[in-house]
């Protein structure tokens, strides 16, 4: 009887544990996909058409300090506009490669995160699996069990799978452990 409670116990905390670890992927997944969808704000927002700036003079260069067109920043005749700081101002590709890096970094991370969340679905489509075959591995060992309490069965298969589905409820998808007076518990049971 000790051994009986054992396999019972143990079946109850693996799917306590399953169950667990199925609500903490769905947790995870949910907090990777809002975190992707900032991230995609992120690039979006970083990822505008910035228009080119006026040009200040007929020169075909460009300033090294401003990033106008038309003039150059020497030390004869220095530059008297404000220093660019940022691509979104100047629109130039070639005088900002850390905007340009940063884009990059964002975009692995967001390879990395569909990958994670993709992973993490795999992990979760498995546990789902794994449920399934549980059942249907209930169903594997009930059968020829609830066979031998009623011949019947062999006739009327819809009445076998009610009844199995009634034990498979009672014994909470546990598949229970046959004894010398099995039938007679089943019968009882059903």
């Amino acid at each position: 009887m000790a051994e009986n409670t054992e396999k019972v116990s143990d079946n109850e905390s693996a799917e306590r544990a399953l169950e667990k670890r199925r609500v903490n992927i769905e947790v995870q997944i949910e907090k990777d996909e809002l975190s992707l969808s900032e991230l995609q704000v992120n690039l979006d927002s970083m990822n505008t058409n910035v228009p080119a700036l006026p040009a200040i003079g007929n020169g075909k260069v460009t300033c090294g300090n401003c990033h106008h067109h038309g003039h150059r920043n020497q030390t004869n005749q220095p530059c008297n506009l404000q220093k660019c700081t940022s691509f979104t101002y100047c629109g130039i590709r070639d005088k900002h490669p850390e905007y340009f890096a940063e884009m990059n970094k964002l975009k692995a991370s967001i390879k990395k995160k569909r990958d994670d969340i993709k992973a993490l679905q795999e992990q979760l489509t498995g546990i789902k699996n794994f449920v399934s075959q549980s059942e249907h591995q209930f169903l594997k060992a009930s059968t020829p069990r609830m066979m031998k309490v009623d011949p019947s069965y062999k006739l009327n298969k819809q009445k076998l799978l009610r009844d199995i589905r009634i034990l498979r409820s009672f014994y909470n998808g546990k598949i229970p452990v046959e004894t010398t007076n099995d039938a007679e518990q089943l019968r009882i049971l059903v």
